[in-house]
């Protein structure tokens, strides 16, 4: 490894250490809030030292007791490990695919095969092709897809109404681990699905919430840039298998997880029936 790769992973490392970030701190509005940012902040510093041991020290991240971190379960470590591995590999596949993503943004129409151009702007809002192209490096690219998800998915807990079915994240997940087993069998690259596939998947994983994702648009340009490009098809099979172990110990865990609904900053947990909010006079 040389100094300039070591540097830009502990760079990586200093990225993954500060999400999310304090501006997202200041707009909490209920100490809830604020215990879910330092909790997930807290996860963060944690990723952020694993992936030092593994690539920057080339050593195997030590089980918690021998950091002396008890509040670190067996459980949350596995998640931490898998969590470095898929940001490993997403971070391999941008490193080869973010020249294609540039020329993409650039030339949409020339570049996209006819085929899937209406996919493109189904998926993708016009004005993102209309403003000029924000990365200067691969590394910066990277570094758009951990804050879109990180803080991404730390800031639907400050909308003043939201509801969180981890029934429907289940199912998501299972249809997800399918979809990419499947592509798995193709080179990496995904099946096509219909309509209401599409709806389902959307319903089950809250992507309704969602209105443009660099990783989204990342894999996307994969998919036809992996046909002629070994070394896309390759990472891009990394990623799909860090993916299903990933989702996979998401859903084992989100059994023991309660749905709940937040309104104006306080959860309120579902009933055991048909989901809906129990109401709590106390």
């Amino acid at each position: 490894m040389t100094q300039k790769e070591r540097e830009v992973l502990e760079k990586i490392a200093q990225v993954m250490e500060n999400l999310p970030s304090e501006s997202l701190l200041a707009k909490c509005w209920t100490e809830e809030q604020k215990e879910e940012w330092q909790k997930v902040r807290n996860t963060q510093l944690y990723i952020a030292e694993c992936w030092r041991y593994n690539f920057i020290y080339n050593q195997v991240y030590p089980l918690p007791e021998a950091l002396n971190k008890p509040e670190v379960s067996k459980h949350k470590y596995d998640l931490i490990v898998l969590s470095v591995e898929l940001y490993k590999a997403q971070w391999e596949l941008i490193q080869v695919a973010e020249k294609y993503v540039k020329r993409v943004h650039a030339q949409p129409t020339k570049l996209v095969p006819n085929k899937v151009k209406n996919q493109l702007y189904k998926f993708f809002p016009d004005s993102i092709f209309l403003k000029p192209y924000p990365f200067n490096s691969d590394y910066d690219l990277f570094v758009a897809t951990l804050k879109e998800e990180i803080e991404g998915a730390f800031e639907i807990c400050l909308e003043k109404h939201y509801s969180i079915n981890f029934k429907r994240i289940k199912n998501g997940v299972k249809q997800l681990i399918d979809i990419i087993d499947n592509a798995n069998k193709k080179g990496g690259i995904y099946p096509k699905l219909h309509p209401k596939e599409q709806q389902e998947l959307k319903k089950n994983m809250g992507w309704h919430r969602i209105s443009f994702s660099w990783w989204g648009m990342i894999l996307f340009i994969c998919q036809f840039a992996a046909i002629r490009d070994s070394s896309i098809r390759q990472k891009l099979t990394v990623v799909n298998k860090s993916l299903i172990k990933a989702f996979e110990l998401s859903a084992k865990a989100s059994y023991k997880l309660k749905s709940f609904t937040s309104i104006d900053g306080k959860k309120v947990p579902f009933d055991k029936f048909g989901g809906v909010p129990v109401k709590n006079d106390k």
